[in-house]
């Protein structure tokens, strides 16, 4: 690190160093990245995390229902609708997952889609990587309305399924997301952090 650090001195370059907390021994990484003069700034994307058990106490989630949504989880949906979804998405460079909405990682009792007609019209999807922990992927609205009900009708079966210590994260793509993120699970904290440490004009260091 302090070759590094001397490098990026000698030649008037900004460092960036970025992280995501999956253990308490993170913990350690701000102090020691504050004693070599690095100062945490937000960005845009941010991943946040909260557990099912906090997802459940949120206001907005309360009443919380599947019977009657319009919003159906991937597994009643037809394969065919969510692959020619995924590749109307694909084809404007939105793709988010490795295989699809179809695909294994996918969680296709919790991703919800709602359909105008025989299509696709909304979707969010899930990701799991086992009994203890979930993730929300990809959000497509095509209507604002969709939005609320996809919400409501994904966390009530993530509560069913899940249990309470399990994970769920969520990533920001935007500042506007974030700020939903916080109005709807503000039970959640971010878990990613980047910091940076400017440096000095070659012609300032040299002038000290």
């Amino acid at each position: 690190m302090e070759t590094l650090l001397h490098f990026a001195a000698g030649h008037g370059a900004t460092l960036e160093f970025s992280y995501t907390r999956t253990t308490s021994e993170h913990d350690t990484i701000p102090p020691f990245l504050e004693e070599l003069g690095f100062a945490r700034i937000d960005t845009a994307e941010t991943l946040y995390a909260l557990t099912v058990g906090e997802l459940r106490e949120s206001p907005f989630f309360k009443e919380t229902t599947q019977e009657g949504s319009a919003a159906l989880p991937f597994e009643e949906v037809p394969v065919r609708a969510l692959e020619r979804a995924y590749r109307e998405e694909a084809v404007l460079d939105e793709d988010y997952l490795e295989h699809g909405l179809t695909g294994p990682e996918v969680d296709a009792q919790t991703s919800v889609a709602v359909l105008a007609g025989r299509e696709v019209r909304s979707f969010m999807a899930f990701t799991s990587a086992g009994a203890d922990s979930l993730s929300l992927a990809w959000v497509k609205g095509g209507e604002p309305k969709d939005l609320p009900l996809m919400f409501r009708a994904a966390f009530a079966r993530i509560c069913e399924k899940y249990p309470p210590e399990a994970s769920f994260t969520v990533q920001a793509v935007n500042p506007s997301a974030a700020a939903l993120i916080r109005a709807v699970l503000p039970a959640a904290v971010p878990i990613s952090y980047t910091w940076v440490r400017e440096s000095l004009p070659v012609r300032e260091q040299k002038e000290e």
